[in-house]
């Protein structure tokens, strides 16, 4: 049986009820969670990593022999049957397809999707700078204190991007990997601000050589940007990223 027939949830029953049978708990849970990575599935998936973590502890129980035989059966048993109880929750095909109008993206998604955007936009931001002091739009100074001003308000929000994926870097079953909807409002409102952002820095830029702007107004107008919008991404990437502890 091919993966793609395996993870249709008919034969996922199946097929968990079948490593279950041959007391392959370990390969039931990552099938299980494997099965419903979807947000269609996300409950299922957040039960998953319950049961997932109970399994971990079984196991380090087991090795470093901190509990008795009967105790370690009946922990495994309680496992399976929660396995089985949940896998044989799993909805139909059809209820599965239905439930595509997904109320929301799951933040780990919405993370990446924000952290991609951010380093595109800071190359592409530097970019355009170093393309209009190539054409003569800039002096040296000015393009070298313009750097360094748009430098560390990008960095600013990318440094918590990446520490934030560093420290979920590991893959695997783990109890931090449940996580909740992040609603579509707040998807579009994040983007959208971002990509106001960075159109916002590019046109004060822009209006740079021309003369529009000189480049004290310029710096100024690059300022009132940071405040005005800036203090929204702000706001956007804390909320996903700088997590209590």
């Amino acid at each position: 049986m091919s993966t793609e027939e395996i993870s249709k949830p008919t034969n996922i029953k199946n097929h968990i009820r079948q490593l279950i049978a041959n007391n392959q708990t370990e390969e039931a849970l990552q099938a299980l969670l494997n099965a419903t990575e979807g947000e269609a599935l996300l409950n299922f998936h957040n039960e998953g990593v319950v049961l997932a973590a109970r399994f971990n502890q079984y196991e380090e129980d087991r090795r470093l022999g901190i509990a008795d035989y009967d105790d370690l059966a009946r922990t495994q048993i309680k496992i399976n049957l929660a396995l089985l109880d949940l896998a044989g929750k799993l909805p139909s095909a059809e209820t599965v397809q239905q439930s595509k109008k997904k109320p929301g993206i799951r933040e780990s998604k919405l993370k990446r999707y924000v952290l991609r955007f951010m380093v595109a936009s800071k190359v592409l931001i530097l970019g355009f700078l170093f393309i209009l002091w190539d054409a003569g739009g800039f002096t040296d100074d000015q393009f070298i204190g313009t750097a360094t001003l748009l430098v560390p308000l990008f960095t600013a929000y990318t440094v918590l991007m990446v520490r934030d994926t560093a420290k979920y870097r590991y893959v695997g079953i783990a109890p931090e990997t449940a996580e909740m909807l992040v609603t579509h409002r707040f998807k579009w409102m994040a983007y959208f601000t971002l990509l106001g952002y960075t159109l916002a820095i590019a046109l004060v830029l822009y209006l740079k050589p021309p003369g529009i702007l000189d480049y004290k107004q310029m710096s100024g107008m690059l300022t009132l940007v940071e405040t005005g919008i800036g203090v929204y991404v702000g706001e956007i990437v804390f909320a996903l990223f700088k997590k209590s502890k």
